[in-house]
């Protein structure tokens, strides 16, 4: 059996995966799968919001982390402890000695004494950007990205009313016009029976079409 790629990685001991047989995850976090006759490198990729290197395996994604956790390091509580902490905080560091298995309680301490995050928000005078104002052209972009239909309190309008039955009228479905306007179907299915905020709108302009 040859080694492919993974020639030049340790593969010893080659541990399997818990579950995940025809797969191998090295002290580091490289994980290779055997699947089509030799051992090749995964890519995997980086989780935008927890900051982790993760896999996808048979549609699940798993975390570096827990699988050389899974392997390499010993859990002395498995129905207490079934989070996988890094000692160092980097999160990209999935080094087995740099892992141990804790709760998130444990895991939230750590990240509190080791001034990551705070106990508490910062809130008046204790936050950094207390009496800070934003600039003003930093406000009037603001205003401009959640100005209409961006605008989560966005209302329908007569204009707007309007230019949904224009699309109906031209043949175009209802997800079609939420689509195209960025507005939801609920509120084009509203429109056009007349119910919204604007019903007298809806229905002055269908008695105008039939004209």
């Amino acid at each position: 059996m040859s080694l492919g790629s993974a020639q030049n990685i340790n593969m010893k001991p080659n541990i399997p995966i818990p579950g995940l047989e025809d797969y191998h995850i090295t002290k580091h976090g490289n994980l290779f799968s055997i699947k089509s006759g030799e051992w090749k490198e995964l890519k995997g990729c980086i989780n935008c919001r927890w900051g982790r290197k993760q896999f996808k395996i048979r549609k699940k994604w798993y975390k570096a982390s827990r699988l050389v956790a899974l392997v390499y390091v010993k859990n002395p509580n498995p129905e207490k402890y079934n989070v996988v902490c890094h000692k160092d905080n980097n999160p990209l560091n999935d080094y087995y000695k740099n892992l141990y298995w804790g709760d998130y309680f444990m895991n939230n301490q750590q990240t509190v004494r080791d001034g990551r995050i705070n106990p508490r928000p910062l809130r008046g005078k204790d936050n950094p950007r207390y009496g800070i104002s934003l600039p003003d052209e930093v406000k009037k972009k603001i205003s401009k990205a959640n100005s209409g239909y961006n605008n989560g309190n966005f209302k329908c309008n007569e204009k707007l009313v309007r230019e949904i039955f224009r699309l109906r009228k031209i043949g175009f479905g209802q997800s079609q016009i939420a689509k195209k306007l960025t507005i939801s179907s609920h509120t084009v299915n509203k429109t056009l029976r007349g119910k919204n905020i604007l019903g007298m709108v809806s229905n002055e302009y269908k008695i105008k079409e039939k004209v």
